[in-house]
């Protein structure tokens, strides 16, 4: 059975189940602390025809209950020690589109020596390394060193760096 009682700051109609009989809450539309009244004798009225405007199921009303207003939330997260499941899986794609994804098209890469420094630590040849690995040997193209400019950021000078352009199929 359900309690139903109004907050006594914004009026909003709320409704617990009666085991909730005297926990504290708060309304979720004003923020106001509550406490969850307890059942007086007397005061549970049950419809026992249903109202025209609705289908669902009749439930027991409690007539204007007195509602407290010092009250602390107290909210429980449920947690789980298992992974959580995939409730929705995607679609598998359609077969133009597969078809499509599995012509490679010629791209191009440009890894320049300056992205590629770490605490004073030149990691431009591992770098240059791992994406040759990831595209693979039978993919590459071509390869062509590149020079340019950059401002350096501490002293605002032009520094003359380079790169390399290696262009794929992927």
């Amino acid at each position: 059975m359900d309690i139903i009682f109004e907050c006594g700051e914004c009026g909003q109609e709320l409704e617990v189940d009666e085991a909730a009989a005297g926990s504290e809450l708060i309304c979720p539309t004003c923020r106001n602390e509550i406490i969850v009244p307890e059942i007086p004798a007397g005061t549970i009225t049950e419809i026992k025809e249903p109202r025209p405007e609705s289908s669902s199921p009749v439930l027991p009303r409690i007539e204007k209950p007195p509602v407290a207003k010092e009250v602390a939330a107290k909210l429980s997260v449920p947690f789980s020690a298992e992974p959580t499941k995939e409730l929705i899986k995607k679609p598998n794609k359609p077969l133009e589109v597969a078809a499509k994804d599995d012509e490679r098209v010629i791209r191009v890469k440009t890894i320049r020596r300056a992205d590629c420094r770490e605490l004073e630590r030149d990691n431009f040849d591992d770098v240059v390394t791992q994406f040759l690995q990831k595209v693979g040997q039978e993919f590459i193209i071509a390869m062509h060193p590149v020079s340019y400019s950059t401002v350096d950021s501490v002293s605002q000078k032009l520094i003359d760096d380079y790169g390399l352009m290696i262009i794929y199929r992927g």
